[in-house]
C-alpha cells in the first residue's frame, strides 16, 4: 500500500514537472516568436525610407542630422 501511494505520488510530481517544462518552453518559443515579429516589422519600415543599396553602399552614417544617411560601412570600419 504504501509503495503505491509513493507511486501515485512520484507519477503526479513528474506530471507537474513535466507541464512545467513544456510551458516554460511554449514561453521560449513564444518570446523568440515575438522579437522576430518585431524586428521583421520594424525593419519593413526601415526599408520603406532608406533604400536598402544607401543602407548597404553608402558612404556616411548621419542618421540624426539633416539630410539623413544610414550607410552602414562607416560604421563596421575601424578609424
Amino acid at each position: 500500500m504504501l509503495e503505491s501511494t509513493l507511486g501515485r505520488r512520484s507519477r503526479s510530481k513528474e506530471k507537474i514537472i513535466r507541464w512545467a517544462l513544456f510551458a516554460t518552453a511554449l514561453f521560449s518559443v513564444a518570446t523568440t516568436a515575438g522579437i522576430i515579429g518585431v524586428l521583421a516589422r520594424e525593419t519593413f519600415h526601415f526599408f520603406r525610407e532608406v533604400s536598402p543599396g544607401d543602407f548597404l553602399f553608402g558612404t556616411e552614417w548621419r542618421p540624426l542630422f539633416v539630410p539623413r544617411s544610414f550607410g552602414v560601412p562607416p560604421c563596421s570600419t575601424a578609424r
